[in-house]
């Protein structure tokens, strides 16, 4: 998929006032911009699909692979690798991609 040209904004369940947005898919995980975390660190994060409905949410546990914030006041950009995803969150990330690429 590569870089998306528009925001798709992810966030922690438990901290929803901190909204990131998803930069990035590829075969390896998924690039976020805003939400801090540190290597090897596991996160629960979510992704609303294409629709705004509760049960709509993509929900999966992801590993930090990478962290990098070019100032202290730049926004913080992190790599994460989906660890653990259920398969109605997994078709859910497939529509929201197909709908993605169609809108390119």
């Amino acid at each position: 998929m590569g870089s998306l040209s528009f925001s798709v904004p992810v966030y922690e369940p438990g901290r929803p006032e901190i909204i990131g947005s998803l930069k990035d898919v590829t075969d390896k995980g998924i690039g976020v911009a805003g939400i801090e975390a540190k290597v090897g660190e596991t996160k629960s994060l979510a992704i609303f699909s294409n629709e705004s409905t509760e049960a709509a949410k993509i929900r999966f546990e992801a590993v930090c692979t990478r962290f990098e914030r070019q100032s202290p006041k730049a926004i913080p950009f992190a790599r994460f690798r989906i660890r653990e995803i259920s398969e109605e969150s997994v078709q859910r990330f497939r529509e929201l991609l197909q709908d993605l690429a169609v809108g390119d």
